[in-house]
């Protein structure tokens, strides 16, 4: 749905003084960009032909020129193309010359050289291959012969006569069953199946030039020639070596165009039907079978045969015929077909009476479009004389005439309504011939190549299509204008009927302006000055008053260069014109520009623009900011609301919705030198995938709607989800809380966003929202929905009481089920004010009751609300959701068994005759609420005590007992020590012994105390209870003993020595407690100086011991774990790649490996699946578990596992320099012996703090070095988080140890 028009032209003319020469063909050199015509000049028997250089420049530049003998009429110049390969450029004559002109070091006097001639006869057509790599050449009229030649050395490859009745190699095979003598004829019978053909008077056309054509597939695997044998044209396809593929079916009324697909796919010609105008006979110059005059390019598949056809819109004219069929004796004839590079343009070069034209077809969805029209008037002959494409770029095309050269880019664009939201139609106009075809996106979607309207113009296609961006004041629809090439000028306005209803009114209408309201508009068009190489922007007051249509002050506007465009304005009042030049530069001259009906003339004064910037030609609309990159492979893009879409093919094919706020907000910080990237990611923007090649055709933004258009043409209509939300986003601004839940519900968009996008002015409009919906089920939705979002519990529940409020106050009746709905969807759900609601209606309306009924139980399951029901303690609500449900039971495999009321309706009446307050423990109970139910069973009176204590136990409520049985003392001990109990089953013996006391159970006390070894409480309640001698020491013992279990020396010395009366046991106790000042005071005390001999003494020996055992092994970790650190600094440096775990590069694509190529790296082994589960009895969670305790060798885990040793080590010291602080003064005032054990423990401890202290301040010290300068690399992979910051560096105690005048004590 994509229009052709002109975006650039230039032109040259050959310059005074070389009159009479004609420009036949040009060239392109593609290594440097240049263009090259060549013109002849016949004088007698011989041609001058000259070549000129195309730069751009007024008049043509002379290169060189070569003079070759003349023959026959017409051009000479059959080939003129540039060798690629030598780099030269070759001509080749009609009369068999070759010659060649290099182009690399060329000076203007160097003439051309001819290499050799082509015998025998003369040359009828020549081309080379696209690639360069061969050239075909087709000679002798009376003998034709195909020839095939190397361009680089011009050796012949190939040679043979074209004419042969062979088929080629790609004959289709007959099998026999498929002859016309094994056909069924119905009822024609046998005599249909032999009969005889009938005679074949088919003839070429007399349009055909007669002359052979050649021509090439994309790829230069493949060409074909078409040539006239026995009075009719034949196709034939030859491969690179020059052997006949296929020939073509017969086609009578074949014509000499012939075009090859660079694609490859069809080969096209064109095809005259009917009768020769002129001819007295049917059978002579016979056409083929159809209407008269109809005229077709048709296509031929490589094979030969037939592939489609699409008819010229041409009016025929009766020629004269008195001497026979005349040259264009339909009035017209097409002269040549050409294709872009790119397969998309078939350009037709039809031959007036009058004038040349090109015509731009495109194809879509199985049909052609006729794009534009191109008439030759550039000079007084009118005539064009070669039109070229490109080679590489699709939409340049090169036409001359006689004396001149026009260089035109051509611009692929959508037409589409400019209009905003809310008056945006989606209006998209397509150029079909002399009919624009509309189509209004937002009401209809209509693929092409049909349409919602087709509008009807004059009898050329326009050449250009614009919309106004502002609306008919009347009616609010499109202004649309249609440029012509003769510069007439048309404005349509479009109204499209956006409440379509059937039958009622047509979906668009579309009338020129004629009558109506005062209007006017400042009209411009864009053209060529008289007499000046410059662009003209002639510029008209247009205004219409009744039926009658005025035309004020018209003035023209030289712009400073040519081949520019006009391009919408930038000012957001769209009052400007403005001009871009070829360079990107930007000019401005007054209002925009609305066409109308009316033949413009260009006056002879002038006015001159201003200026405004200059930007490149493809991000024009940026200005005045620089561009920012947003994608390299986008291939169509509009602007629909405030995002910025386009099509991308990066990633796969995805559409990319850009907010235009985000982008507005890089643009300005780039324009102000403070930013350079955008404000948000590419990769966060939204997207959506798209088939492959769509490109988007419009967006309709107040129908949320994209339409995209498929490489083959047919469309897609999606709803992005962009596109949605904001529309979803103005209706809620708008406080239209309908339109927006009815997008929300159509799209699937989560109905919190109502909610979400505004919360405060939701709550403060509930009002408005429950008046828009009105609707019981919209209602319904919006609160389901709601109870499933992730808003807040006590949002949900406000905002449900919110609404449920409402609804009360408009019609309980009419919203009972909404009102339903608002009570469950809380969190928690309120089952039982919804059921309240139903107990409170059930009197006056026991219809709407049941239906409520029905629907609660819809939203709840049954079973749920049986027993909320029954919770209630109301039996008849309980029946009530019961005769409305099935009561689920349990489940099988097979079926459901279900409750009838035979079932429990028993059940209620058991229930209905017991006492209340013994009902509702039965109710509570069998609902599983033992709260409530103990705290019924607490009233049901005494006789239900042992129930009770029997349903604490079972059910651990013992703290809700305490609660309620408060006001008995009684009581409550009992349900006290029955806590007391249960806390002394948990091991909880402190808190049992406690209760136990509280409720004067002191036996069962003094058990729980002794077992948490609370002595001090234990032996207060002993001795207050009389308990004395052996009994009392029986106790004391028991309880030394178990404390000294636990370490707790000290505790059991002093239980011994107070309870038990043992000075011996307290003074071992004491000992091994490393209390040595108290085993010496207590062994003083008592006068016990053979205790300090035989326990103290070897005591403080055994215990310097156990110190100097610990310093050995801790040294000995220290010495080991320090020396492995070391190693690991030199494996890091020699093999950081191992030690940090990187991957290795060569595997990132290997998709299986084996457990042994990949151990797993410290990246990895949280994801890498065990391969080798099986080999062993650890599991893949244990062997993780190891590895991070560990470390695997060599690694950077075990460099973090060692420094963790070493803070443990660390800690290990502390305890160590504590034991010996405690020891050392006790071992200076015993023996002297003790005296020297005393130093020597002094100097190992002393000496493995030092080493301790300097192992750990070099070890974390190098390592901060090191952190703080790894180098930069691909090779390196520092983890982002510090060792040493995993690891901090411990820090050692600092308290005095140390008796410093120890070294000089005399022994």
């Amino acid at each position: 749905m994509r229009n052709l028009t002109l975006l650039s032209t230039c032109s040259g003319s050959i310059p005074e003084g070389f009159e009479g020469r004609t420009i036949t063909g040009t060239a392109f050199d593609l290594d440097n960009g240049t263009l090259y015509t060549v013109s002849e000049h016949v004088v007698v028997d011989e041609v001058n032909i000259q070549v000129w250089k195309v730069d751009g420049k007024q008049p043509l530049e002379f290169f060189s020129d070569i003079t070759s003998p003349a023959v026959d009429a017409g051009s000479q110049v059959v080939s003129f193309a540039v060798i690629a390969d030598t780099h030269t450029l070759c001509i080749i004559a009609r009369c068999g010359d070759i010659a060649i002109l290099p182009l690399d070091n060329h000076v203007p006097s160097q003439q051309f050289e001819i290499i050799g001639t082509v015998t025998p006869g003369h040359v009828l057509t020549a081309s080379f291959s696209p690639d360069s790599s061969l050239l075909a050449i087709v000679t002798s009229p009376s003998n034709p012969t195909l020839i095939l030649m190397d361009p680089t050395s011009f050796d012949v490859i190939s040679s043979a006569p074209i004419i042969t009745s062979h088929y080629g190699e790609d004959a289709p095979i007959n099998v026999g069953w498929g002859s016309k003598a094994t056909q069924f004829h119905g009822s024609l019978g046998k005599t249909a199946a032999q009969a005889s053909a009938a005679p074949d008077h088919s003839t070429i056309s007399p349009d055909d030039d007669t002359r052979p054509r050649i021509s090439w597939r994309g790829d230069a695997q493949y060409f074909s020639v078409s040539m006239v044998q026995n009075n009719r044209r034949v196709l034939r396809v030859y491969n690179r070596q020059a052997a006949l593929q296929s020939t073509a079916e017969n086609v009578p009324g074949l014509e000499h165009p012939l075009a090859w697909r660079p694609s490859g796919g069809l080969i096209a010609s064109t095809q005259r039907f009917g009768k020769v105008p002129g001819s007295s006979k049917q059978s002579e110059w016979a056409l083929g079978k159809g209407r008269d005059a109809r005229h077709d390019v048709i296509f031929f598949e490589r094979n030969g045969l037939r592939h489609g056809e699409f008819y010229l819109r041409e009016s025929p004219s009766q020629g004269n015929t008195e001497n026979g069929p005349p040259v264009r004796c339909w009035g017209y004839r097409v002269r040549e077909l050409a294709w872009n590079a790119d397969s998309s343009i078939l350009s037709i070069w039809v031959e007036r009476e009058t004038e040349d034209v090109v015509q731009l077809w495109t194809t879509g969805n199985y049909h052609w479009y006729l794009k534009l029209e191109i008439p030759a008037r550039s000079d007084n002959v009118r005539r064009f004389t070669s039109v070229t494409w490109h080679p590489e770029d699709p939409v340049r095309l090169i036409l001359s005439t006689n004396s001149s050269i026009i260089d035109t880019q051509y611009l692929s664009y959508t037409a589409t309504s400019l209009l905003t939201a809310p008056l945006d139609t989606g209006l998209v106009a397509v150029i079909d011939g002399s009919d624009i075809l509309l189509t209004p996106f937002r009401t209809q979607n209509v693929p092409p190549p049909m349409s919602s309207y087709r509008l009807p113009l004059a009898a050329s296609p326009p050449i250009h299509l614009s919309f106004s961006p502002l609306p008919a004041e009347d009616s609010n629809a499109d202004m649309m204008s249609a440029l012509s090439a003769s510069g007439t000028v048309t404005i349509h306005k479009v109204e499209t009927n956006m409440s379509l209803q059937k039958g009622k009114r047509e979906a668009i209408m579309a009338k020129e302006v004629w009558r109506g309201s005062v209007w006017a508009w400042v009209v411009g068009v864009l053209g060529e000055g008289n007499g000046v190489k410059r662009d003209v922007i002639c510029l008209a007051s247009v205004g219409i008053v009744g039926d009658s249509r005025e035309v004020g002050e018209t003035w023209p506007v030289t712009m400073p260069g040519m081949g520019g465009r006009l391009v919408q304005s930038l000012g957001n009042d769209q009052s400007s014109v403005v001009w871009q030049d070829t360079d990107g530069s930007l000019w401005e001259e007054l209002p925009v520009l609305l066409p109308l009906k009316i033949k413009m003339t260009v006056p002879a004064t002038s006015r001159t623009p201003t200026k405004i910037g200059s930007l490149p030609a493809f991000c024009a609309s940026l200005l005045p900011f620089p561009s920012l990159l947003l994608s390299q492979t986008c291939t169509s893009y509009t602007i629909a609301g405030s995002h910025l879409i386009w099509t991308t093919t990066s990633l796969g094919h995805e559409a990319v919705f850009a907010p235009l706020s985000g982008l507005g907000d890089s643009l300005y910080l780039a324009g102000k030198g403070t930013g350079t990237a955008l404000s948000q990611p590419l990769e966060k923007y939204e997207r959506r995938r798209v088939e492959r090649g769509a490109r988007i055709v419009v967006a309709v933004p107040s129908s949320m709607s994209l339409v995209l258009q498929m490489p083959r043409g047919n469309l897609e209509t999606v709803m992005p989800r962009p596109l949605v939300m904001e529309q979803v986003k103005v209706a809620v601004e708008r406080r239209d809380y309908r339109t927006a839940f009815l997008a929300c519900r159509k799209h699937r968009v989560d109905l919190n966003v109502l909610v979400q996008l505004d919360p405060d002015a939701f709550e403060n409009n509930v009002d408005s929202f429950v008046e828009q919906l009105d609707d019981v089920d919209y209602i319904n939705l919006f609160l389901s929905g709601l109870g499933r979002s992730t808003l807040s519990a006590n949002t949900v529940c406000k905002l449900c009481d919110a609404v449920r409020i409402q609804l009360e106050r408009r019609d309980i009746k009419k919203f009972i089920n909404s009102i339903l709905t608002a009570h469950v969807v809380k969190t928690p759900p309120d089952y039982e004010s919804g059921l309240a609601l139903l107990l409170k209606l059930r009197e006056t309306n026991p219809n709407l009751v049941e239906d409520a009924v029905k629907y609660i139980i819809f939203l709840v399951d049954a079973d749920r609300l049986f027993d909320t029901a029954l919770g209630m303690y109301d039996f008849s609500l309980v029946l009530l959701v019961a005769q409305h449900s099935q009561k689920v039971s349990f489940h099988t495999d097979a079926m459901l068994i279900t409750q009838d009321p035979r079932e429990y309706l028993p059940f209620l009446r058991s229930l209905h005759a017991l006492a209340l307050p013994y009902q509702y423990f039965k109710i509570d109970d069998h609902l599983k609420r033992h709260t409530k139910a103990l705290e019924h069973l607490s009233k049901a009176g005494p006789d239900h005590f042992g129930e009770a204590k029997s349903y604490v136990e079972k059910h651990r409520l013992h703290l809700d007992a305490l609660n309620f049985w408060k006001g008995s003392r009684e009581d409550y001990n009992t349900m006290l020590e029955l806590y007391g109990d249960y806390l002394f089953e948990r091991r909880e013996f402190k808190p049992a012994a406690l209760a136990f006391v509280q409720s004067l159970r002191i036996k069962k006390a003094m058990v729980a105390y002794e077992k948490a070894l609370e002595w001090q409480e234990l032996f207060d309640l002993v001795l207050r209870e009389g308990i004395t001698g052996d009994e009392l020491s029986t106790i004391a013992r028991r309880v030394a003993d178990d404390l000294g279990s636990k370490q707790r020396h000290v505790d059991a010395a002093r239980v011994f020595l107070d309870y038990a009366d043992d000075v011996d046991e307290a003074i071992s106790s004491f000992v091994r407690g490393s209390a040595w000042s108290e085993a010496r005071r207590i062994s003083t005390l008592h006068k016990r100086g053979d205790l300090l001999e035989s326990v103290i003494l070897p005591g403080t020996l055994e215990a310097r011991s156990a110190i100097g055992d610990e310093i050995a092994e801790v040294r000995d970790l220290l010495n080991k774990q320090v020396g492995r650190l070391d190693e690991l600094v030199v494996k890091k440096l020699a093999e950081p790649d191992i030690f940090y775990g990187v991957e290795d590069s060569n595997l990132e694509n290997v998709d299986v490996m084996t457990d042994v190529s990949n151990p797993g790296t410290m990246y990895t082994r949280y994801t890498v699946a065990n391969t080798a589960s099986d080999r062993s009895r650890r599991t893949s969670r244990s062997k993780r578990k190891l590895d991070r305790k560990a470390g695997r060798k060599g690694t950077v885990e075990e460099e973090e596992y060692l420094l963790k040793s070493l803070t443990k080590l660390g800690a290990r010291l502390d305890v160590i320099l504590t034991d010996t602080r405690q020891l050392l003064p006790h071992m200076m005032m015993l023996s002297t012996e003790h005296v020297l054990e005393a130093r020597d423990l002094q100097r190992e401890v002393e000496a493995l703090e030092d080493a301790m202290r300097t192992g750990i301040e070099r070890i974390w010290t190098e390592r901060e070095q090191a952190s703080a300068s790894v180098p930069s690399g691909d090779s390196v992979a520092e983890p982002s988080v510090k060792l040493t910051d995993k690891v901090p560096k411990p820090s050692l105690v600092e308290a005095p140890w140390k008796i410093g005048w120890m070294e000089t004590s005399p022994v």
